[in-house]
């Protein structure tokens, strides 16, 4: 796809979003990496998540299994991106990507939580500033990632204590 897939509704907020950032940090835009993400990938990439956990940690239950897959892969059953409302972005300045700590999908970094140690102060800075513009818009951050937002799905609802989701599983059009 050349463009994200995403809902409507997430890309009007986005567009506020980048219109945020503008105010605050003239030569600043949102950077999208990835948006839409059909569930069998999703469901995929779960398990084979699940599959490394279980080699490196025999005796988990499945719900332990699960739990800790779900840190870095979204269930299946609860994943954003599936429903065309989680969005996984960044700020750039001049073109170039603000620091953030870590790289995008850097999975074997200890950086990659929001709020992880070891960070400098520009790159909270540069966290903060991507969090403030997202949530400033009614997206949902996912703590476990820096990059990862959501609007309308289950995370979101849940974040914000919303009754139920908006959204749910779509096929891209």
């Amino acid at each position: 796809m050349p463009y994200p897939f995403v809902r409507q509704q997430v890309w009007n907020r986005l567009l506020q979003a980048a219109k945020v950032l503008q105010t605050i940090e003239k030569n600043s835009a949102l950077r999208i990496w990835y948006a839409y993400r059909p569930l069998t990938i999703q469901t995929e990439w779960f398990n084979e998540h699940c599959a490394k956990i279980q080699t490196k940690f025999p005796l988990l239950s499945q719900f332990e299994l699960t739990e800790k897959a779900h840190q870095f892969v979204a269930a299946p059953d609860v994943a954003g991106h599936p429903t065309g409302a989680a969005i996984d972005l960044t700020i750039s300045r001049d073109g170039k990507e603000l620091d953030m700590g870590c790289m995008y999908l850097d999975f074997d970094s200890e950086r990659l939580p929001v709020f992880c140690d070891g960070l400098t102060g520009q790159q909270k800075d540069n966290r903060s500033l991507l969090r403030k513009v997202m949530m400033e818009n009614d997206f949902a951050p996912f703590n476990g990632e820096w990059w990862h937002f959501s609007y309308g799905d289950k995370e979101w609802a849940a974040f914000w204590g919303k009754s139920c989701a908006l959204f749910d599983v779509v096929k891209p059009p």
